[in-house]
């Protein structure tokens, strides 16, 4: 049997940084999602198309 306890303990961090870090992450990732399928970025840092 599984169940779901929520607020059974303090938290360690707010539900608010959490959401803000998992934002960054997503942003800094190499991975996008298109039309359902992961496809690799094809640079990860977009300041090198800006400069060429």
């Amino acid at each position: 049997m599984r169940f779901l306890m929520e607020e059974g303990y303090r938290p360690l961090i707010s539900n608010e940084l959490f959401e803000k870090v998992q934002g960054k992450i997503k942003r800094r990732s190499n991975i996008n999602i298109v039309t359902g399928k992961a496809k690799i970025k094809d640079t990860h840092y977009s300041v090198k198309d800006i400069v060429q």
